[in-house]
């Protein structure tokens, strides 16, 4: 078997679901997560580590942008078992409609027919599925600015950044007396 042969012949049609599944993502989910993988790309630099702003963004947004993807999620789960439910009332009609003799040619002649049905499903799962992984992607980017974030936070608190002052050392800047014992108070009185 020529599995090229069998891939090329088959492909407009995988070239078409993939397209059709582009485009659902696309419109219902794609803007969720566009933000998504600039920021992991921010994360991963070596030469501009991410701000405190992105991380914020990261840390308080994108949890809302995620229940946001998981009620498009929701939407197109329930549209995919509309899809099975209605698949399944038109196999029955289909089935008893066939003038095949036996059972086994009538399932099969429903197959042939139920073909469209079957791969709008296929590709109803791959969009539900992909982001899904999309969510699942970002909540692994949370947990990562989180620690960055705890990181940035534990070494702020352990190294200040303030003016330290020490006590140790006498203050000369209030000092009425200067060395010697002159005291230029003292001078100006005298001299008058």
């Amino acid at each position: 078997m020529n599995l090229d042969n069998v891939y090329a012949e088959l492909q407009p049609d995988m070239d078409s679901v993939a397209s059709w599944c582009d485009t659902l993502y696309q419109e219902q989910a794609a803007a969720y997560f566009k933000e998504v993988r600039i920021l992991h790309t921010r994360l991963e630099s070596k030469i501009q580590p991410i701000t405190d702003d992105e991380l914020t963004w990261v840390l308080v947004d994108l949890p809302i942008q995620l229940f946001k993807a998981a009620e498009v999620v929701n939407r197109l789960r329930l549209e995919f078992e509309v899809i099975k439910l209605k698949c399944k009332n038109k196999k029955t009609t289909l089935a008893k409609a066939s003038t095949a003799s036996t059972a086994t040619a009538r399932n099969d002649v429903v197959a042939v027919q139920m073909l469209g049905d079957d791969i709008l499903l296929v590709a109803y799962n791959a969009v539900i599925c992909r982001i899904e992984s999309e969510m699942s992607w970002s909540k692994e980017l949370i947990m990562g600015a989180k620690k960055i974030w705890d990181s940035r936070r534990r070494s702020e608190q352990s190294n200040p950044i303030s003016e330290v002052v020490p006590t140790y050392l006498p203050n000369y800047g209030q000092s009425t007396s200067s060395p010697g014992g002159f005291k230029p108070s003292t001078f100006i009185a005298k001299s008058e």
